[in-house]
This record gives structure tokens, sequence and C-alpha cells, in this order.
């Protein structure tokens, strides 16, 4: 069963419904399920031209929030196809390799300037700006199309990695479809719903949301940019029933239209990526009356892990209980469970893992061991068996939901000739969750401004793993085995030990 057979079969029973709405258009269920056809045509041609050994056609999206990448992301799973997920704020350099060492055949971006500069020896590029036709055959071949391969692989996705190549991670329709039942009982989202999800959609939480959202027969509403008049109308003349956000996304609503505005229409809102603030917690009364606030807890690799039901009399510092069909097990690190309270690794087992990474895993975060998985946070679990999370074992920083991984960071640094020594290290941030925060010391007799360094260092990694703060010491702190002591740096530099770079 592939993931799209629940969304055509509603489209054939409302196809007048509306299904996907966003700034410039808009899609019935019959209009979205017709186009993805019409492109799972053309895909189905394209596979029999290309894939020779029976491997299957590989379609990048790069792209904004647009019908349109719906519409492809569910041609290639009608097609037999696998999508992989890029994202646009990677440097241009990292999604030229990627297109290259994944051997990606169909590349289709928005706009041909997505383009400039990377070069593509095998792959066929088409941009929605001046090639949008190239995508549609004129009808719609059903012969042709379940006359491709079985291909039970869903989508290609990216999680952080340790070093500035990030972790492909292979999604199955499997794993899906266990999350979408799992989720369902959870959140209790129906053919009723209105959703707005703001996020991008090349992020799993916005993709996941739309995509059950659709099998469910739920019209999504998509913004463009995450930008507070857009998000205001929405709410405003759309009736929204469902948010599903990350936190950064909702303490910017909450700042924005506290005392302001309400929406009363609002009766769940459903966010993850980090923990919310307590301090929101009033303001979101305040603005959503009538709203359910959830969070879940998980992992690109993991799938949900927990849920908490945060207006519930559940402690507020945990982050609830295993999700629906979800086990959760503590160990120390001889692979023993430990007991009530006692801190240790956290092991997962649902249908929601992936069997391990597609490519480019490092043997860093991810494990699977007799059909159990970790990423290697650390926590604990109480008496009442609601689950704690105190850290990661290699410090991920997560970052308005996204993980940053210090020492994928503290390599772009390290390629600077003007950096002597360097260390990488997250703080709390009201907004952010955490922010990324370096300290550098430079060669002698060189330097950087604070222009140049993120300037320099925006062409190695991700805008959104650039350091919030940079500080500038002459000396750091070591431990007896030469170690840079990154937690006594932190608490140094944070009772200000040190010149900030401005």
């Amino acid at each position: 069963m592939r993931i799209t057979d629940d969304i055509i079969m509603y489209a054939d029973c409302h196809p007048d419904k509306i299904a996907l709405t966003s700034k410039a258009n808009k899609r019935t269920f019959g209009q979205l399920v017709k186009n993805a056809l019409l492109i799972a045509t053309k895909l189905a041609n394209l596979s029999r031209k290309r894939r020779s050994d029976n491997r299957p056609l590989l379609l990048g999206l790069l792209l904004n929030n647009r019908c349109e990448f719906v519409e492809l992301f569910l041609a290639a799973s009608i097609a037999g196809c696998t999508a992989v997920i890029l994202d646009k704020k990677w440097p241009r350099k990292q999604i030229e390799d990627i297109v290259e060492w994944y051997q990606i055949d169909v590349l289709v971006v928005d706009d041909p300037k997505d383009l400039e500069n990377i070069i593509l020896k095998n792959s066929i590029k088409i941009d929605l700006t001046n090639n949008c036709k190239q995508l549609y055959c004129e009808e719609v071949d059903l012969d042709l199309i379940h006359s491709v391969i079985d291909n039970s692989d869903l989508f290609i996705g990216f999680t952080s990695g340790t070093t500035s190549f990030p972790k492909a991670f292979m999604r199955t329709h499997q794993t899906w479809l266990e999350s979408f039942i799992a989720s369902s009982q959870e959140f209790k989202i129906s053919a009723a719903e209105h959703i707005l999800a703001p996020g991008a959609l090349c992020h799993g939480l916005t993709l996941y949301s739309v995509l059950e959202g659709l099998k469910l027969g739920a019209s999504i509403f998509l913004l463009d940019n995450f930008e507070m008049p857009a998000m205001v109308y929405f709410l405003r003349n759309e009736n929204i029933s469902t948010l599903i956000l990350v936190p950064t996304m909702l303490k910017k609503i909450t700042k924005n239209l506290l005392n302001r505005e309400s929406f009363s229409a609002v009766k769940k809102i459903i966010t993850s990526g980090s923990k919310l603030e307590s301090s929101m917690l009033h303001e979101i009364r305040v603005i959503f009356p009538n709203a359910k606030l959830y969070e879940y807890y998980g992992a690109s690799e993991l799938g949900f892990v927990t849920v908490h039901d945060v207006f519930s009399p559940q402690p507020a510092d945990s982050v609830g209980r295993p999700f629906y069909g979800v086990e959760v097990e503590f160990r120390d690190d001889n692979d023993r469970p430990v007991g009530v309270g006692e801190i240790g690794t956290l092991w997962v087992r649902s249908k929601f893992v992936i069997h391990c990474y597609y490519s480019g895993g490092d043997g860093v975060g991810f494990h699977l061991k007799n059909g159990w998985a970790t990423v290697e946070d650390q926590g604990y679990r109480d008496s009442q068996g609601y689950i704690y999370i105190i850290s990661r074992r290699n410090q991920v920083i997560i970052s308005g939901g996204l993980n940053i991984y210090p020492v994928e960071v503290e390599s772009a640094l390290y390629s600077l000739s003007e950096i002597s020594e360097c260390c990488v290290f997250g703080l709390p941030d009201s907004y952010w969750g955490h922010i990324v925060c370096v300290a550098v010391s430079w060669n002698e007799g060189e330097n950087l401004s604070r222009k140049e360094l993120l300037t320099r260092l925006s062409k190695k990694i991700s805008k959104f793993k650039l350091p919030k703060k940079i500080f500038i010491v002459h000396s750091f702190l070591k431990t007896s085995s030469g170690k840079i002591a990154v937690n006594e740096m932190r608490n140094w530099l944070v009772e200000g030990n040190c010149l900030e770079l401005e």
C-alpha cells in the first residue's frame, strides 16, 4: 500500500473539495490527484528511458512551498519513484554534491536562478518558472504508471550530520502509514479540519503534516514564507482549526498577537523540535482560548517517540509519555536497562524507525540493535512513566527545531586560516530554544571581523548553523587529556570573561 492510495480514493468521492491553498493558488482534491497522475505518467516514461538497472528514478525537489511541491511528491509515489527532499538554504556546493553523489535523475527548481553556478552532469533540470509544462503528460496513462517497478521507498530526507555532508535517511511508505495510524490516535485529526502548517515543506514536520492531512481529507494551508501578515490572514479568514509548527514560530505569534487578537476557531496546536517555554503557555491560552496544546518529541531517524498534552496535569518539564505504538527503554553504557530516575541512553522500538542511513552516515548518533534504535539522547523515566530528556551524547544543538552538530561548525571554522583554535556550544535562548555560540582564538597577526567570519562560514555551512554569538579568547580551558573543556569554557564565557565579536 502507498500513502497516495487513500488520497486518490478521497478525491474520487470529493473531487471539488479544496485540498491545498497557498498564496499563489489553490487545488481541489480532484485537481491535485489529476495533476499528480499526469506528472506520474511523465516520470514513468522517464524511468523506462533512464533506469535500465531497474532502480527507482530519483526525483530531486529544490522548491519553496507551493502546490506543485505536493503534486510532485505524490506523483513520485504513484510512479514508483523516490523523492529526494533538498533545502534551498543549503550552500550551492552542497546541493551540487548531493545531486551528483546520489545520481538524482530529475531536479525540479522554482527558478533558473536556483541553478546558477551549479554544475550538474547527468540530471534533467526543470524550472517551474519557464518549463513547468515539461512535467505534465497530455493525458494519464495508467498502464504505463502500473508497469513501473514496485518501490517501497517513499523519499530520501536529510538530517544534520557530524560532517558538512548531511546524513541521508530513507523513509518507506510503510513507516509513514504506521505513523499516520499512531498520530490519528493521539491527535484525532479528521476530514473536517482546516490545517495551517506554516513551516517549509522540505522539513519533516510540515511535509508529514500535509500528507497526513490530505490522507484524511483535511484542507491544508501553506505559507510561502513564515510571515505574520499571511499567518494572520489565514487565521482570520480560513477557519483554521489546527496549527502544526515549531516552537520558534509559536513564539513569534504570541509576541506579535498578545492582547491584540484571539482565535477561538483553533482547537489544536501541535508542535515539535524543542520544549515550549513555560512562560509562553499563558500567552498561547489567551490567543487560542479553545486550543489543546500538544508537543511531541521525536527524530528524523526514530519518528514519533513521546507526546505531551501540555495543558493536562502532566509534569511540565517532561517530554510526556511514550507515543502510541512506541516502547521506550533507558540503558547504561553496557546496554543494560537502568532503574526509575536513573539517567541512561534512550532506546526506542516502534514501526516508525528507519532501518539505516541511506548513505552519508558516520557511525555517530543513530544505532539499530535487535529492533531497538537510539540517536543517543540521554534522559530518564520517572515513577509515573513520564520521560525526561537531558542532553544528547554528541551534544547536538537544537535551534529553531533544527539539529546542529558542533563538530560540523568547528570543522568549517578550522578551514579558515585565521583560526588557531575554536569551540562550539549552545546557549539557551527564549526565541530559538538554543543558539549556536563559538569561541575562537586567532593565529598570530591574523583576525577577521564578524561580517567577514560569517560571510566565509556561509559558503561552507547552512545559514541556520551560523553562530549567533562569537567570543574571542586568547587561550582555552583544557582537560587533563588536552581537549577543550567545553562546559567549563561555556560557563566561563557566559560570565563575561572575554570579548564578544560585534
